[in-house]
């Protein structure tokens, strides 16, 4: 319902953009401080500061997009993936694959599935940009069932996704916030991983 979508937006608010506002905050007073002192320091801060200001900015782009009645149709998330994975992976030269099914992208889905599956899908892409030591990432947003939908997003590279970690742990979360299940599998080489949710 309506509250439980205000809700949702107001903890995204504080737990994603509230906590680096914070770290913003100190790293300006501390950058200052040391300004004098040690310049390469300084300046060491102050380009974690920029990087943390993008965050914030993409992070209040993405609850935007999510709450735009336009951007109902899954076609619309596919869209927004395709545009994340060019500008995360091609800097990079990982070469992609991106494959969604036609079928799929002519449903729609309530705010609370677009904006989860596609901060899942940034989480899993970031990942593998920082840690997977990738050329190749091939991803297929298919329709396996009726009301099922899953996304596979796949690697060639080294990073281990069973490992611990804040961002896993949030996927997980975000997954089970929907219903979705959240599988990772190691191959030959690379890394899978599969989100499975049930379409409303």
């Amino acid at each position: 319902n309506l509250q439980k979508i205000r809700n949702d937006i107001s903890k995204d608010l504080h737990d994603e953009i509230g906590s680096t506002l914070t770290s913003i905050n100190i790293l300006s007073n501390v950058s200052q401080l040391a300004i004098d002192k040690n310049i390469g320091e300084a300046k060491i801060m102050l380009q974690r500061i920029s990087s943390q200001s993008k965050t914030i900015q993409q992070s209040m782009s993405d609850i935007v997009w999510s709450i735009q009645p336009h951007n109902e149709k899954i076609e619309n998330l596919v869209i927004r993936m395709r545009e994340f994975a060019a500008q995360t992976l091609e800097p990079l030269n990982i070469n992609l694959s991106f494959e969604a099914d036609d079928e799929l992208k002519r449903k729609t889905l309530p705010i609370a599935y677009r904006k989860e599956i596609l901060l899942i899908y940034k989480e899993a892409l970031t990942n593998i940009s920082k840690h997977a030591n990738a050329n190749t990432v091939t991803i297929n947003f298919i329709k396996i069932a009726k009301n099922t939908a899953q996304l596979i997003i796949a690697d060639n590279g080294t990073w281990k996704g069973e490992t611990s970690g804040t961002g896993l742990r949030s996927m997980r979360e975000r997954a089970e916030a929907i219903n979705g299940t959240l599988t990772i599998a190691h191959q030959l080489p690379g890394t899978q991983l599969q989100l499975s949710v049930m379409l409303p």
